[in-house]
């Protein structure tokens, strides 16, 4: 099952965190789900006035003109190495605030219902999520990333587009999982990893 799931009363609008390439692809998979976006914000709001058409509307500090039950955050800043980041510093700094981070999850993706998925998580085009598999919060499951049954990703960890766990991986906290990277089944990834692009493991790393 995916936690916290919305019906339709209780549909936001939207502010997006971040105007890089990351908050892109969010932008982009949010406008296929028909979802009202009010604006992105960005630390440098004045070196471009938009992402795909959604405009810019400042910094992080026109959230808090708005109360908490009143929209939606989506953390549109990526994760491009492993341990805490801007990105992690952020949700944490709006959750304290009250805000809350949905779920984004690409009509092309295939989530199996057994799967659990907490609040934040990203899932990207064509990723695929199998039976028994929890998916912590924040993190980013990136584009044909595959997650085999039974195996399950920690708070805020990525894994990169087209990679592999097999059944019955444990990843750990703010870990990275590379590009085109494979783990084999029942190994274990600790906290604050990086996994190398295209790199096959075969034990566990921590």
């Amino acid at each position: 099952m995916i936690l916290n799931p919305m019906t339709l009363s209780e549909v936001k609008p939207i502010i997006v965190l971040g105007a890089g390439g990351h908050a892109k692809v969010l932008v982009s998979i949010l406008k296929r789900l028909d979802r009202k976006i009010i604006g992105v914000t960005d630390r440098f709001p004045d070196l471009k006035s938009d992402v795909l058409g959604v405009s810019i509307i400042g910094d992080d500090r026109e959230i808090i003109q708005f109360q908490p039950d009143q929209i939606d955050l989506v953390n549109g800043v990526g994760m491009t190495k492993p341990g805490q980041s801007a990105r992690h510093q952020l949700a944490k700094k709006m959750r304290s605030l009250g805000f809350n981070f949905i779920q984004v999850i690409d009509p092309s993706a295939f989530i199996a219902p057994e799967a659990i998925l907490e609040d934040g998580v990203q899932v990207m085009a064509t990723a695929v999520i199998q039976p028994g598999v929890i998916i912590r919060r924040d993190s980013i499951i990136n584009s044909g990333a595959q997650v085999d049954h039974d195996s399950a990703v920690g708070e805020g960890s990525h894994l990169c587009p087209s990679s592999v766990l097999a059944g019955s991986v444990q990843v750990g906290k703010m870990t990275m999982i590379g590009t085109g990277s494979v783990i084999i089944p029942e190994v274990v990834v600790g906290d604050s990893q990086m996994v190398k692009a295209g790199m096959v493991v075969t034990k566990s790393m921590f």
